[in-house]
């Protein structure tokens, strides 16, 4: 399989920011997703996050990406967008520790 290009737009409180992750396994779910927009993100940005969520209905952590992108494996790499955003829960946690 040829990588199929998804592009992250990232949604914080603190920052805004865009990813372009290539997806190699036809497998990926969005738990393998979140993990690496995290990693991405706290390589590039001080600002603490503690969790991300996908901005859109019916992708859940074991969800298969492209079951729900509905992409096809094609021999070129197509690219897909989706929008990530802080989850409330970080957000909460992450006022808890500007108050401490």
């Amino acid at each position: 399989m040829h990588p199929v290009l998804l592009r992250t737009e990232i949604n914080t409180e603190l920052v805004d920011d865009c990813f372009i992750i290539p997806i190699r396994d036809q497998n990926a779910s969005f738990e393998w997703l979140l993990s690496e927009v995290s990693r991405r993100y706290h390589e590039w940005h001080p600002f603490k996050v503690y969790e991300f969520e996908i901005n859109r209905s019916g992708c859940d952590n074991d969800t298969n990406i492209f079951d729900v992108l509905n992409a096809t494996h094609t021999k070129n790499s197509k690219q897909l967008s989706l929008k990530i955003v802080e989850s409330e829960k970080s957000k909460l946690l992450r006022r808890e520790d500007e108050e401490k």
